[in-house]
């Protein structure tokens, strides 16, 4: 028992961690910004600049769109396409000169994620839905003039997961009830063409992660099963191999709000996890198992 707990308790703090863990991702490109436009891995072209100058160990944009007046300043990068679209992670180190402020924009043409800093100093992070930008997460970090912030965030397509963090710090997260839509768009780009809206500060070490090949597996039949009986209202779990029929079953279950239900462990030779308790809705189930890990969403009627 003493075992067990030690294990639940070493299981919850994991979850719990606030800081951004790159540790499963590659990063596939990384933009210093200190001198020049160069991508260090060497993996992509140089970013584009125009009438953008280095200053502060960064490169300044004035905040004029380049759209509709003369002199304006154009930082976008190169068509990234070794990004992982469905699990991958973004950082940026910025200084701003003016509130409001547009950060970044994900998509020179499309435009399927923006950053923002809004009037009240706030970060405000919006995504895209067939019809238009949707889904928006806040966090109530504030940000002054003149300091430099790093801004982090994750994609998980797999279980509908947007995660920030500002300075290294879990600023929040939200639900996506469906993929984001790219359109295969991927370039970062200092403005909001959409509004005639560019960033006005300083940008350093731009950096985008992809999911290593091993970060997330879907559940397979050969080594692992799992399956949703709706009108049971149960979830079983079936463990093929012998190295898994051995080990405990770490699991959490969240609703869409990104509110924790359920945190559990499920041992050797228990195989169901009831549900009858849980209210109408769609949930987001994530699993721990013997090194694997996946996730899946099923829906309560």
């Amino acid at each position: 028992m003493k075992t067990r707990l030690l294990t639940y308790c070493l299981f919850a703090s994991i979850l719990t961690l606030s800081g951004q863990d790159l540790s499963r991702y590659d990063k596939i490109a990384d933009y210093p910004l200190s001198k020049d436009g160069r991508d260090i891995t060497g993996r992509y072209s140089d970013i584009q600049l125009q009438n953008t100058h280095f200053a502060q160990g960064g490169v300044y944009s004035n905040g004029k769109y380049l759209g509709t007046t003369p002199g304006g300043s154009f930082i976008i990068t190169p068509q990234l396409s070794g990004l992982t679209t469905s699990h991958f992670a973004f950082r940026l180190s910025f200084n701003v000169d003016s509130l409001p402020n547009t950060l970044f924009v994900f998509g020179d043409r499309w435009r399927w994620l923006k950053g923002e800093v809004a009037s009240d100093s706030t970060i405000l992070i919006t995504v895209s839905k067939k019809d238009g930008f949707g889904r928006s997460i806040r966090s109530n970090y504030h940000v002054d003039k003149g300091e430099w912030y790093t801004l982090g965030f994750e994609y998980d397509s797999i279980v509908g997961s947007f995660t920030l963090y500002m300075n290294d710090t879990l600023a929040g997260s939200i639900q996506l009830h469906s993929p984001i839509e790219m359109h295969n768009d991927l370039r970062v780009t200092n403005e909001d063409a959409g509004l005639g809206h560019t960033f006005k500060g300083y940008w350093k070490d731009l950096r985008l992660y992809s999911a290593k090949s091993n970060a997330v597996k879907t559940p397979k039949d050969s080594r692992i099963g799992i399956y949703y009986a709706p009108k049971r209202k149960c979830i079983y779990i079936h463990r093929g191999l012998r190295i898994v029929e051995q080990k405990s079953f770490f699991y959490t279950i969240t609703n869409l709000a990104g509110i924790t239900i359920q945190t559990g462990i499920l041992p050797k030779g228990q195989e169901q996890i009831r549900l009858d308790i849980y209210p109408v809705g769609i949930y987001v189930m994530k699993w721990y198992i013997a090194g694997d890990e996946g996730g899946f969403r099923f829906a309560i009627e």
